[in-house]
């Protein structure tokens, strides 16, 4: 994603980035065959429409100033500390990872 300075940005037609004043960002998207609710939904025919449907979940990828505030945001999800995507994220998990990435000083 293009580094944007930013605070809310519309992320594709149906997500968000928000970059904290910290450096520390998170990509949240949901939608057809993203890591969602939405994941295995493959009917494409009125996709402007679809875009604005809501989820139960996310998918998310969070960009840190600290390697390892990104392996414990990872480790919570027994995802790998790569930069992959984590799927499949509730609201109270969503809120976790926000307040993870808002409260870490920028060294």
């Amino acid at each position: 994603m293009k580094d944007n300075n930013s605070a809310f940005t519309i992320h594709r037609s149906n997500g968000i980035y928000l970059k904290f004043p910290n450096g520390n960002a998170i990509s949240t998207i949901w939608t057809i065959g993203s890591y969602t609710d939405h994941h295995d939904d493959d009917n494409w025919s009125d996709f402007d429409k679809r875009m604005k449907e809501g989820s139960n979940t996310a998918e998310i990828m969070v960009y840190t100033t600290n390697d390892e505030l990104h392996k414990k945001i990872h480790a919570h999800f027994k995802n790998g500390s790569d930069d992959s995507v984590i799927g499949w994220v509730n609201i109270t998990d969503w809120l976790w990872v926000l307040n993870q990435l808002a409260k870490e000083v920028k060294a």
